[in-house]
């Protein structure tokens, strides 16, 4: 498998190359310094100068070509290093005063009345606290729904939408992009 590794040179990022390269995978790392090069290289990554903020699409499209896990890691990215949002502390805060309440609460929006089209979600979201309050754990289910969604789309939709579209690179890295772009 190709995998592009943006932030190449960062200290997860290689141990990530590493950890590829050893298992036989083609790595290759998103640097913007010339100097990194010869590190990725002695971790089996082929570096690959980018600099993904000021690079047009195309070029980036160019060097992620045939990269299966692109979608996979940014997901996972986001889901180790990603702010808690204030949807993260919402839905966590109504679950951890279910148990006191004695039902699910939506205390910002409807002062503690009952939330009847979520609380299923609330509720299994309540038993999964318990568990731990950290932020990885939290998202833990977002990603991987993450993961679900985007091999849904992949797979299944884009298929569906013709011929152009299945033949299509652009469409692929296109349909990445934006679900990227929502998701995240």
């Amino acid at each position: 498998m190709r995998v592009v590794v943006a932030g190449g040179h960062g200290k997860i990022a290689r141990h990530l190359g590493r950890m590829l390269a050893d298992r036989g995978d083609a790595v290759a790392g998103l640097i913007r310094d010339p100097a990194h090069a010869d590190d990725l290289r002695a971790d089996g990554s082929e570096p690959v100068l980018l600099d993904i903020e000021s690079t047009d699409a195309s070029t980036l499209a160019g060097q992620l070509e045939g990269a299966d896990a692109a979608v996979f890691a940014a997901l996972v990215v986001w889901w180790l290093i990603g702010g808690m949002t204030a949807d993260d502390g919402y839905f966590l805060t109504m679950a951890q005063v279910r148990d006191d309440l004695g039902y699910v609460t939506d205390y910002y929006r409807w002062f503690s009345g009952t939330v009847a089209p979520m609380g299923w979600f609330v509720e299994l979201q309540a038993r999964w606290v318990a568990v731990s309050t950290a932020t990885p754990w939290i998202r833990l289910p977002a990603l991987g729904m993450g993961l679900l969604s985007w091999v849904l789309i992949s797979r299944y939709v884009q298929p569906r939408l013709g011929q152009r579209v299945r033949r299509s690179r652009a469409a692929g890295w296109a349909a990445a992009a934006v679900f990227l772009a929502c998701w995240l």
